[in-house]
């Protein structure tokens, strides 16, 4: 877990009241700008949309511990992004023994079902079908978005729990000419696509997602010069945001909040 100390109050030396509630307002006006430079550089740094919320989801407020005053960075995929992940066969991370979800095949091979989102709107929908691609042009990725908004939703149904409604079919990404994303694709990304309807204070929100199944059994394991690319995650390159930040507090914040002549 990545944290970083802004200060420690040192109650001794600070009798006065007055002289502990200046030191206690110039330790809270640096962390301020020290956790402000976290967000900054998280900002600028973590392109993809969905890694920069997951990671600014994990920077915690200010917290002042005793006489310590911490912003730390929790959670395991917000650490992930900070400090790195090699390379992974997930079959050995997810279906795992400890792992929830999973199920065992009556031929004794584990197995889960993983759901992936994926978005509609804006340009988000070419970040799962790379637009740079010439055969997804804007014009298909229109037809699949007014087929996925007429699908039956899926919804969370008092007393009987989770109604399924329509998805879209493999057959009916060829008809549209949504093509896969990467030559070691089983399917579409967009296959098997449902959209799930979400009730919020009388008001209705959708969103969409679709399933695929990580198993032990060696068919899951395809052949061929990609294939054997299923289900590995290549890792994630450490960023070391929290390095600069500590670089910014004892460059920048500290000579300027407890300058010369200031609070001991």
């Amino acid at each position: 877990m990545a944290v970083i100390s802004i200060a420690t109050l040192d109650f001794g030396r600070l009798a006065d009241v007055a002289d502990l509630d200046k030191a206690r307002a110039r330790i809270d006006q640096a962390a301020s700008l020290t956790r402000a430079e976290w967000v900054r550089l998280a900002k600028r740094r973590l392109r993809n949309p969905e890694t920069r919320r997951d990671y600014l989801r994990g920077l915690q407020p200010v917290e002042r511990l005793g006489g310590h005053v911490l912003i730390q960075l929790t959670g395991k995929l917000p650490n992930m992004i900070e400090r790195g992940w090699p390379a992974t066969d997930l079959r050995q991370t997810m279906l795992s023994a400890s792992a929830k979800g999973v199920r065992t095949s009556k031929k004794g091979y584990r197995y889960r079902y993983i759901m992936f989102r994926r978005y509609m709107y804006g340009k988000r929908v070419s970040q799962h079908m790379p637009q740079n691609a010439a055969h997804n042009s804007e014009q298909k990725i229109k037809i699949l978005r007014r087929v996925a908004r007429a699908l039956k939703p899926t919804r969370e149904v008092a007393g009987r729990g989770r109604v399924w409604g329509e998805r879209t079919t493999a057959k009916k990404m060829r008809e549209i000419g949504i093509r896969k994303a990467r030559a070691h694709h089983a399917l579409s990304l967009m296959a098997g696509l449902y959209r799930f309807e979400h009730s919020y204070g009388g008001r209705k929100q959708g969103s969409y997602g679709n399933f695929r199944t990580i198993s032990t059994n060696p068919s899951s394991h395809r052949p061929g010069p990609h294939g054997d690319r299923n289900w590995l995650h290549p890792g994630i390159r450490a960023r070391w945001i929290s390095r600069d930040v500590r670089e910014y507090l004892r460059l920048v914040v500290i000579p300027q909040v407890f300058a010369p002549g200031g609070v001991p």
